[in-house]
């Protein structure tokens, strides 16, 4: 059943077991896990079914240090969340992943892969895909080739499941409108979550308004935050009536470890023969269902070279789109609007020369709108649009600013930091890729290090819109802000869902972990429901 909140009277007091926070791809699996259970459950939404500026207003933030989107174009405060735009890529974290490595500062879960595989299995049909099953060797013969013969000792081959991609909020609505025991509220802005008088370890309620209207009250036995990677932590500080800092902020960790995945064009590929079969790193179709493979660092080379990983796929790409000396012009003509070109540009002058004839294809492009060279649109390599998996640093951070949104609440601040071992990281990564790519006897690939100001710059570095690690999983409360079931330590009955659990962000987008986390959330709560509050 679907309430919208603007039509409740005043002081109106809503009762359930379970109170999830947020409706996006950890709220909506986590309703319909709980969808025919014996338990009430109560899903609150902060937007309707449709994108609405006022709303989407709210989550407008402040940016601190280093440059990111506005907050407000990188999530979608309606039903479904931000699975309303995602693109659908699905692949599990890597064994590894989970693990304490000596080399990754803060990195460790409490549950390992295996704990996990159950549940991304059921996490697959939620998602709308195929098998669980991410071994190249099984989807070789359907996409018609197989994987690089790669040395396992440097870099190996890995697959993405494609989504359609999955809109939870539109796939989804029917069977959360049908469930008997499971009433979602529309336009309903959580204000505050507030500990009972008598016991401060247990939340009683929570405070929710609408933008134009009175607010009111739900009650409950158990409360699941499932509000983003910045909303969770927002909402934990915002919710310091009885503990000042803010709660489960009792070790200041609340908010840190803010990790995003980074996506850098940084190398591109070019095959060492026309016929080289490709065709697994490509889409494959299979029903109603797609795949693609990517190149990443092995789990020895990881080790034997204290790394972390990268998610590289390959694109094929044009000799005009590939061209480096029309970017080095672009970037000599913007530098020379504002005086003469330092002496250090030398190497934008040596690419606009040597690839003379893509800058005269680009000027007649924008000024003449026609084209001079045909040879400008043959495939000639691969690019690759990288995915960098962050290591965890306290000092990358979400907190409140001092500005306030229409419904009185402190806006978030972001201080998103990459550290310069990230980048270096990197570019040891394509080494060893290179290397692989070169022993394999496939081709050979082109670093861009010399551009690496350029590449992870304001103008040319692209995000995953992956917000991770904000209240991560540790069973040492000092080191985390829920414990393995997702609790908050020191509150009995408020739990986190979404990837602001993540303790490790990884090199793969985060949906389907999201998703089988969830699923495994409410199985534990469908075992501790019953019990006395």
């Amino acid at each position: 059943m679907f309430i919208d909140a603007r039509k409740l009277p005043a002081g109106t007091l809503l009762d359930c077991d379970i109170c999830i926070l947020g409706a996006g791809a950890a709220g909506i699996t986590l309703a319909r896990e709980l969808a025919g259970s014996p338990y009430k459950v109560c899903l609150l939404e902060s937007g309707g079914f449709d994108i609405d500026q006022a709303t989407q207003d709210l989550y407008k933030g402040e940016i601190a240090g280093r440059y990111y989107p506005p907050l407000d174009t990188a999530r979608l405060r309606f039903f479904g969340g931000s699975t309303n735009h995602w693109d659908g890529n699905c692949t599990p974290l890597d064994a590894l992943d989970f693990e304490n490595r000596d080399w990754v500062d803060y990195s460790g879960w409490p549950i390992s892969r295996s704990d996990v595989d159950p549940f991304y299995a059921r996490a697959q049909p939620y998602c709308q895909l195929g098998p669980y099953r991410y071994d190249p060797a099984y989807w070789a013969p359907l996409a018609g080739g197989p994987a690089l013969p790669l040395p396992p000792e440097k870099a190996t081959t890995n697959i993405a499941q494609l989504s359609p991609p999955t809109r939870f909020g539109e796939v989804y609505r029917d069977d959360i409108g049908r469930a008997a025991n499971v009433t979602a509220v529309l336009h309903a802005n959580v204000l505050e979550i507030v500990p009972r008088s008598d016991d401060a370890s247990r939340i009683g309620h929570v405070r929710v308004a609408v933008l134009k209207g009175a607010a009111f009250t739900v009650t409950g036995r158990h409360f699941v935050l499932a509000m983003g990677g910045i909303e969770n932590p927002r909402q934990l500080l915002l919710s310091n009536t009885s503990a000042p800092a803010g709660l489960g902020n009792q070790n200041d960790l609340v908010g840190r470890f803010f990790m995003e995945h980074p996506v850098v064009d940084g190398a591109t590929f070019q095959p060492s023969r026309k016929d080289l079969n490709l065709k697994l790193y490509g889409e494959t179709v299979f029903g109603e269902r797609a795949l693609t493979a990517f190149l990443q660092v092995s789990d020895a080379a990881l080790r034997r070279h204290k790394l972390t990983n990268m998610r590289a796929p390959l694109d094929p790409t044009t000799r005009y789109r590939a061209s480096v000396g029309v970017e080095a012009f672009d970037e000599l003509a913007d530098e020379l609007r504002g005086g003469p070109a330092p002496m250090s540009n030398w190497l934008d002058v040596k690419e606009v020369i040597e690839d003379f004839d893509m800058v005269l294809e680009a000027g007649a492009r924008k000024l003449l709108h026609r084209h001079l060279f045909a040879s400008a649109e043959d495939d000639v390599c691969f690019t690759m649009d990288t995915m960098v998996e962050q290591t965890p640093n306290p000092a990358s951070r979400v907190t409140l600013a001092e500005e306030r949104d229409v419904v009185g609440q402190r806006r978030v601040r972001l201080d998103w930091q990459i550290e310069q071992k990230t980048e270096d990281n990197l570019w040891r990564c394509f080494e060893i890729i290179g290397a692989a790519l070169g022993q394999a006897g496939v081709g050979r690939l082109r670093s861009w290090r010399e551009h690496a100001v350029r590449l992870w710059g304001k103008e040319r570095l692209n995000y995953g819109f992956h917000h991770m690690g904000t209240t991560r999983m540790h069973q040492n409360a000092s080191r985390g802000v829920v414990d393995a079931d997702c609790r908050v330590h020191g509150l009995k009955n408020l739990y986190v869902a979404g990837s602001s659990v993540f303790p490790t962000g990884g090199h793969v987008p985060p949906t389907l972990t999201i998703v089988a986390l969830a699923i495994r959330l409410a199985d534990h709560l469908k075992r501790i429901a019953g019990e006395r509050s």
